[in-house]
């Protein structure tokens, strides 16, 4: 089956998106007064990340995995490898059955490369939307880190269950140009559990083809927690699997990876 250009582009973008004082887990019946503030969730999930120096530490990641498509019309399911490295450098190959796409961003320019099975190959330079686009899905961090400097636009309002799990609810109180207006975080561990997009300051190809993001399967490679399922759901139902199947951190890569030639 081939798959449509603009369907393979659009699964690209979201696999890339598609990483102290109250330490004590919480139980999803507690009363909204024990809840932490805003900056005291933060400093716990510092320390549940195993300090500030140990986050920053995480230098490169090396993904393998699946992502599946359950839209009746746009059904399919591709392999794909992800190498990001620090600062916002990104390539990423996926495999459909008649041909490979290759994305390749090195902080500043893009590109990508369409092989088809015969050695045919095609490739573009990255125009600024999808650049954009590109952009927003390079960082190696976790949505709360890469948030830390827009704190002050969420409190914690609730604690609520996600999977059989306690978490903690933080909402957007005001205006945010943050990636997502509303997330979850475990109650125990500090890690992104389900998210819901701020789609109006996510770039204009991320169309609102999901509603919610839920993470699972977090597994620690070498101090780095890294979840292991991500699923899209639309209107209730999951609509796209993400499953990682290896994850490598800070392998040495060179600058050159991240370019075409």
């Amino acid at each position: 089956m081939v798959v449509p250009r603009t369907i393979c582009v659009r699964y690209a973008y979201l696999a890339l998106l598609s990483c102290w004082t109250w330490l004590l887990p919480l139980s999803a019946d507690q009363a909204d007064h024990d809840l932490p503030t805003i900056q005291e969730l933060y400093l716990n999930y510092i320390q549940a990340n195993g300090g500030l120096a140990q986050i920053q530490s995480l230098r490169s990641v090396i993904i393998s995995g699946r992502i599946s498509n359950y839209i009746k019309e746009d059904a399919v399911s591709v392999d794909f490898k992800l190498c990001r490295k620090q600062p916002n450098r990104m390539r990423m190959r996926m495999d459909f059955e008649q041909y490979s796409m290759l994305t390749i961003y090195d902080g500043e320019q893009g590109w990508r490369r369409w092989t088809h099975d015969n050695g045919a190959t095609h490739e573009i330079e990255l125009d600024a939307a999808a650049l954009s686009s590109v952009r927003t899905s390079s960082s190696l961090h976790s949505p709360l880190y890469e948030m830390r400097d827009q704190l002050s636009d969420f409190e914690v309002v609730a604690m609520e269950t996600v999977n059989g799990r306690s978490a903690l609810k933080l909402q957007a109180v005001q205006q945010s140009d943050s990636k997502y207006r509303t997330l979850w975080l475990d109650a125990e561990n500090y890690q992104e559990l389900k998210l819901i997009p701020n789609w109006d300051e996510l770039p204009s190809e991320l169309s609102a083809d999901y509603h919610e993001l839920v993470l699972s399967d977090y597994r620690n490679i070498d101090g780095h927690w890294m979840p292991y399922q991500a699923d899209y759901y639309l209107d209730g139902e999951v609509v796209r699997s993400t499953v990682v199947t290896k994850v490598r951190v800070n392998v040495g890569v060179f600058d050159g990876y991240f370019s075409l030639n």
